[in-house]
């Protein structure tokens, strides 16, 4: 069956100019440091250059002075000098690209980490609104086109301008009448780079946005690999997908067929110049007036003319993405960071932790609000549990505590201190966090457990996994504590990835503990394990514990119920039940569920 799925992909940024020089002007900046480097590169490109262009020359004076009048003394020489011309071309090209390369990826790796580093900084709310497969093309693939831009773009250019220069100049050298007669196709190259330019540059566009879109078809089907066996639509993600993939075949070939076009054309002027020459010269030559050889030397200097400008429309498209991605990948180090408070309060050696909302409202992005006007107060080592439908509020709070989010309005407080003038990264290593779904990183389950805090010893690990009651089934792995993680902890269990985040967050040893639906999804053996860990990590901390299932906080002192952003009811278990209100509800839903 046709399915009528359309996916829709943004490259809202893919229509950049072909030349931005504020833009190069600050990449050039990057190069500052390399200054040296680059300065060598250029003066092998020269160098190179030269030796290139003395070989014709070499030719035709072989040709005039020894082969046509039959003298062979100095033959040898001319021929060991134009051996020498080319392997000295070949070595300072070879010096020149290695040295130009290893620039363009010291610079590439200076800017890729410094785009890591940003993005760690910038706020919770800008990866709300930017897709995780955009961010990371910025950091791989728009990184690798700059690398293209500096090494093969900007630098080639340069290159072929300079040796055009040259060629024209040693054209008009020899003779200025041949010289005139191989310009007279330039008036042409001219209308064909600017007849094929437009073209070439819609097509280009048309192939950034379709790769965008196989890439983004690729990580939403990739990503719900699961999904799509489960519910059979692998021949519908076949059909769609094959849409995509033509549409951007179709793009690419569209952008061959203009490249190839162009590059024919040239070939044809350039021929069509020969041809010129053979005319002109044969005749000069017949009245004396021009030699072979200097025909045969500008016969090779028009066809090294010729060889830039056919590749005129490749590095047009390296330009032109360079330049989209400098845009791009500015644009991303332009993302303002979140400021710094005017004033920072250094938190006390040990938290007590006691926590005070204070009339707090706050919405996602300029949205509805999700909390509205929360006030509560936990005491320090005191076990709050909030509990409340899907939607009420329950994990923004949390969010909030820890600044992932700041409020619009009022104040959290920790122990009477502002959060607002509280560094974050000093406030998240005081409070330990248990997710719904534990997230594990690639590495030993040694190294998971010690992810939160720097420098834990082995003995340190041990325990905290024998506290969390991880440790009876890490000494179960074949490689025990070493044993590698797959990606996202795929080769390991829901409830034994829970356990290893539990032992994550004991080992750091936070003064306030939040448990967010931390047994939601395991089986009744391994949550009564989990619930053992928790018993272990809640003893002397404050805790937050939000949970759907009234039975895992049987062990809390209180309990706030929210809904719509809201605190309704307060109280414990039983004085809840006896109120007969909105958790009373919840309480009989799960007992006849």
């Amino acid at each position: 069956m046709k399915s009528g799925k359309v996916f829709r992909y943004s490259e809202d940024d893919s229509r950049g100019r072909v030349y931005d020089a504020r833009l190069m002007g600050r990449f050039y900046r990057y190069l500052h440091p390399h200054r040296f480097m680059v300065l060598l590169s250029v003066l092998l490109l020269l160098a190179a250059s030269a030796a290139q262009l003395v070989q014709p020359y070499l030719i035709k004076i072989a040709l005039d002075d020894h082969v046509l009048p039959g003298k062979r003394e100095g033959l040898g020489i001319l021929a060991l000098l134009f051996l020498a011309a080319f392997a000295v071309e070949t070595l300072f090209r070879f010096a020149q690209i290695y040295t130009m390369e290893r620039t363009g990826q010291s610079l590439i790796c200076v800017l890729r980490l410094q785009l890591f580093s940003h993005l760690q900084r910038l706020p919770t709310s800008f990866f709300d609104r930017n897709p995780v497969g955009r961010l990371m093309s910025r950091v791989t693939s728009d990184v690798e086109a700059l690398s293209e831009l500096f090494s093969s773009g900007v630098v080639s250019i340069f290159g072929d301008l300079i040796r055009l220069f040259a060629i024209v100049v040693l054209l008009l050298w020899l003779n200025v009448h041949l010289a005139l007669v191989t310009f007279l196709v330039v008036p042409v190259l001219l209308g064909l780079s600017f007849f094929f330019r437009s073209r070439l540059r819609r097509t280009y566009r048309r192939v950034r946005e379709r790769i965008a879109r196989v890439n983004g078809f690729l990580h939403e089907n990739l990503s719900g690999i699961k999904i799509v066996r489960l519910l059979r639509q692998e021949e519908r993600n076949r059909n769609d997908f094959n849409r995509v993939n033509r549409d951007h075949c179709d793009a690419e070939l569209d952008s061959v067929l203009f490249d190839s076009l162009f590059s024919a054309a040239v070939e044809w002027v350039g021929s069509v110049s020969i041809a010129l020459l053979i005319w002109y010269g044969g005749g000069q030559i017949v009245q004396g007036a021009v030699t072979f050889g200097m025909l045969v030397a500008f016969m090779e200097y028009t066809q090294k003319f010729f060889i830039p400008i056919r590749d005129l429309s490749s590095k047009f498209v390296i330009l032109q993405s360079g330049m989209a991605a400098l845009e791009r990948v500015f644009g991303l180090l332009d993302t303002p960071l979140p400021a710094p408070p005017e004033r920072i309060t250094a938190l006390p050696a040990r938290l007590r932790g006691g926590i005070e909302f204070q009339d707090v409202t706050f919405a996602y992005g300029g949205g509805p609000p999700v909390l509205k006007g929360v006030r509560f107060r936990v005491e320090p080592g005191e076990r709050i549990a909030l509990v409340g439908p899907t939607g009420a509020g329950k994990t923004s709070l949390v969010k909030l505590l820890v600044r992932l989010y700041d409020p619009d309005s009022g104040r959290i407080a920790i122990d009477g201190i502002d959060l607002q003038s509280v560094d974050p990264v000093e406030l998240r290593r005081r409070i330990g966090i248990v997710l719904q779904d534990g997230f594990l990183f690639t590495g030993s389950v040694a190294s998971n457990i010690a992810f939160g805090k720097n420098g834990l010893s082995d003995t340190r690990i041990r325990q905290a996994a024998r506290l969390a009651e991880a440790e009876p089934f890490i000494l179960k792995l074949p490689s025990g504590y070493q044993e590698e993680i797959w990606e996202r902890g795929n080769n390991l269990s829901s409830g034994q990835k829970q356990l290893l985040s539990l032992a994550r967050v004991i080992a750091t040893d936070p003064e306030i503990l939040i448990l967010d639906e931390a047994t939601s999804s395991v089986d009744p053996l391994t949550e009564v394990r989990i619930r053992n860990g928790i018993r272990t990590a809640l003893k002397n901390r404050t805790a937050l514990v939000i949970a759907h299932r009234l039975s895992t906080i049987a062990a809390v002192d209180r309990i706030l119920v929210m809904d719509h952003g809201r605190i309704l009811e307060e109280g414990t278990h039983q004085e809840l039940l006896r109120r007969g209100g909105l958790y009373q509800k919840f309480f009989e839903l799960q007992k006849t569920g």
